[in-house]
C-alpha cells in the first residue's frame, strides 16, 4: 500500500456543522487518552474507545450525533467510490488553527486492518499532512486513503481551523 491513495472527489456540501457540537465528552476523552490529538476536537457519528482494539469487523455504535450529520446519499456515494463494505467508524475532526497532530503510528487490529479515509471539509494551503515521510496538502472534497500503520502527522500553520471527515472502512 502507498502512503496516500486517491479516489477522486465528493461534494461535501451536505455537512453543516454546528460549532457548539465540538464541545462534547468524546473530545475530552480522546484528548486525555491520546495526547497526540490535544489540538483537536471531534464530532463522532460512529465511535467508541473500546472499538479501537476490537476485531477488524467490529462496527462502532452510532452516537447522539449520527442522525444530525449522517447523510445517506453522501455515505452511499463514498462507499461506492472507495469500493468498501461498510463504515466501522465515522468522525468529524477539527484541528485548531496553529495546531498540530504529533507524529504517531496507529495500533490495534481495528485501527490498522481497516482502511482509513480522510476527506477535507475545510482546509487551506498552509496545512500539511505527512504519512510515511510523504507530505501533501489535501483539497476540499478529495477522498484520500492513508496508510495509518506508517508514522503520520499534521501541521496547521494557518489562522483557520482544519476540518476533516475521517472514516474507517471494512472490506469483506
Amino acid at each position: 500500500m502507498s502512503n496516500f491513495t486517491d479516489y477522486g472527489y465528493i461534494d461535501t456540501s451536505p455537512f453543516r456543522i454546528n460549532e457548539l457540537d465540538w464541545d462534547n465528552h468524546y473530545t475530552k476523552l480522546r484528548n486525555e487518552s491520546e495526547p497526540v490529538h490535544q489540538h483537536t476536537s471531534v464530532i463522532p457519528l460512529r465511535w467508541d474507545m473500546e472499538g479501537l482494539f476490537c476485531e477488524k469487523s467490529y462496527q462502532s455504535p452510532p452516537t447522539e450525533f449520527y442522525e444530525r450529520y449522517y447523510d445517506e446519499d453522501f455515505f452511499e456515494e463514498l462507499l461506492e467510490k472507495v469500493n468498501g463494505s461498510y463504515f466501522v467508524r465515522i468522525l468529524l475532526a477539527k484541528l485548531n488553527r496553529g495546531g498540530s497532530i504529533y507524529p504517531h503510528t496507529d495500533f490495534g487490529d481495528n485501527l490498522t486492518q481497516n482502511r482509513r479515509i480522510h476527506i477535507p471539509l475545510k482546509t487551506n494551503e498552509q496545512i500539511l499532512f505527512s504519512v510515511g515521510g510523504e507530505v501533501r496538502n489535501l483539497k476540499v472534497g478529495q477522498i484520500t486513503e492513508i496508510d495509518n500503520t506508517q508514522e503520520h502527522w499534521v501541521e496547521n500553520k494557518s489562522n483557520e481551523d482544519r476540518i476533516h471527515l475521517i472514516v474507517d472502512i471494512y472490506d469483506k
